[in-house]
């Protein structure tokens, strides 16, 4: 069985730990979880911290008020098949450590944008904008180092920095073959 979704009530930001800032009153936190960030963020922005590891299966974030998602480490798990994240409005960061437990299917719709700045980790893929229309960007800002690769389907994705030679690179293992 997969988890109802947890729903995020504070605009105002706050410790993703604290039961009050979910509608339900329990944190997303386990495999196949789905976080959802349907509450409008207030002007400036709403900062989510992360005081240790969360995992969930999920999510999906509609506010056109800015989330920035800080801290801890956010873990993509969904029990091995890919692990959803759609963003319809607004701008938003994980500036926290993502790490691919499941690979992470990254959807944002036009004009909507995804900055990941905390790097990826794991041993999932990163697969933006699967869809073959209409996506908006996701920008990739760190030495990210996830095993299972990047694709893009649609939209833009703009990358800060490349490695070469099986260093970290922002889309993942990199090879020196040409």
């Amino acid at each position: 069985d997969t988890p109802a979704g947890q729903v995020w009530i504070n605009a105002a930001g706050g410790a993703w730990e604290t039961g009050a800032n979910w509608l339900s009153g329990t944190p997303a936190n386990e495999p196949g979880a789905l976080a959802t960030f349907s509450t409008e963020a207030q002007a400036g922005g709403a900062t989510v911290s992360l005081a240790a590891e969360a995992t969930i299966g999920g999510g999906s974030v509609s506010s056109s008020s800015p989330y920035t998602w800080s801290g801890g480490t956010l873990v993509f798990n969904n029990g091995g098949t890919n692990a959803p994240w759609a963003v319809t409005a607004g701008s938003h960061t994980f500036a926290s450590a993502v790490r691919l437990d499941s690979s992470l299917a990254l959807a944002t719709s036009s004009g909507a944008v995804q900055r990941v700045s905390g790097g990826v980790s794991g041993e999932g893929a990163l697969r933006l904008n699967p869809a073959a229309a209409g996506g908006g960007t996701v920008v990739l800002a760190g030495a990210n180092t996830h095993g299972g690769g990047t694709t893009l389907g649609c939209g833009t994705v703009e990358v800060e920095s490349l490695a070469d030679g099986g260093e970290a690179c922002a889309l993942g293992g990199a090879s020196s073959d040409a």
